[in-house]
């Protein structure tokens, strides 16, 4: 199983603790050719503090065009990091950025990510990490992008 890991800030990439979008390429071509299907391990519903979208929060604030990709976003008062604003984490862990999966935006930037791994990779399938914290309109939503591409 490989993972796509968002703490490297780019869902694009194969964690590089497992090797290389080369590499996970060409495993997936002797996989399929041997009759087996790729699952990948994705974290869709958390990122990392140094996530890209959340840096421009911190750096732009309520003027920031990513404000709606987080969960319970809120001005009004710190984070437990020293942010001006406040947000909910995964599971009450800071550190894990809980993403609003209702926000079309943020949705429509993930279902281009799960496109490319479908279109890259030639994958079969996605499990999804965390999924107890996940929105389950999310699930059906994305089950029928990937369906729409495979």
């Amino acid at each position: 199983m490989v993972s796509v890991n968002n703490f490297l800030y780019n869902f694009k990439i194969v964690d590089k603790r497992l090797g290389n979008n080369k590499i996970f390429k060409n495993l997936c071509d002797e996989l399929h050719k041997n009759d087996m299907k790729i699952i990948i391990d994705a974290i869709f519903n958390y990122v990392g503090r140094d996530f890209w979208a959340f840096k421009d929060v911190q750096k732009n604030g309520v003027a920031s065009k990513y404000c709606g990709w987080f969960q319970n976003l809120n001005f009004g008062k710190k984070s437990p990091y020293g942010d001006e604003f406040c947000y909910e984490g995964i599971d009450g862990r800071f550190n894990l950025v809980k993403l609003n999966l209702r926000n079309p935006n943020l949705i429509n930037y993930l279902f281009e990510i799960m496109g490319f791994w479908i279109n890259e990779f030639d994958i079969d399938g996605i499990k999804f990490d965390s999924a107890e914290f996940m929105d389950f309109d999310f699930f059906k939503r994305a089950r029928k992008h990937c369906k729409k591409i495979k």
